[in-house]
């Protein structure tokens, strides 16, 4: 949440404590899959449509969570179902799928990137307090967010490989993954701690 406000701001001097997460981040981030869904919904719980006109281009520079299913757009963490709400369908190519790490792993959660370019192609006001807007990831103008590493080095890096994608996991007794205590309380003699 923190990170998120202090991309959003428009002194970016503020992000300078950020650089080393965000570098890690993002080369964690641009590592991830590429979601197969190239649309996505985000839900918002407030009325945004004066903010989106048709044909406005943009950056959202936040990271964004999105869903894939559009029956999870109902829950609570993304649009709720009364109150004034604003739903985005997103046409993108930049979405990763989270689903393995997110604490909520049936809502098919997608991540955007901070910096996509957006277009609003279009809006609708289908219901009282209920906003829909399309948009469209297009080209920027020029490079919002510099890449972490060298992009044409990762299919080198992490070549996509169907058997180890499609490999069964095996069930592994609870004793043989606890990890062993990394730090032992004190030593015998009482004065330093014991490393393992």
């Amino acid at each position: 949440m923190v990170l998120n406000r202090t991309l959003r701001l428009a002194d970016r001097t503020k992000l300078q404590p950020w650089f080393k997460y965000l570098k890690l981040f993002l080369t964690a981030f641009y590592k991830l899959p590429r979601s197969e869904h190239t649309l996505v919904w985000r839900g918002v719980r407030e009325d945004l449509s004066a903010l989106y006109p048709k044909g406005k281009e943009f950056a959202w520079w936040a990271f964004s969570s999105c869903t894939a299913s559009m029956s999870a757009i109902e829950s609570p963490n993304y649009l709720g179902k009364s109150g004034a709400r604003t739903m985005f369908s997103i046409q993108t190519n930049s979405g990763k799928d989270i689903r393995a790490h997110s604490y909520f792993e049936n809502e098919d959660e997608i991540l955007l990137p901070p910096g996509i370019y957006l277009k609003v192609i279009d809006c609708l006001n289908p219901a009282e307090d209920l906003h829909m807007i399309h948009l469209r990831e297009i080209a920027p103008p020029h490079q919002m967010v510099a890449e972490p590493f060298d992009l044409t080095q990762l299919k080198e890096t992490l070549p996509q490989s169907k058997t180890i994608l499609n490999k069964k996991q095996e069930n592994y007794p609870l004793s043989d993954v606890t990890p062993k205590p990394f730090v032992q309380a004190i030593s015998k003699n009482g004065k330093l701690p014991l490393f393992c």
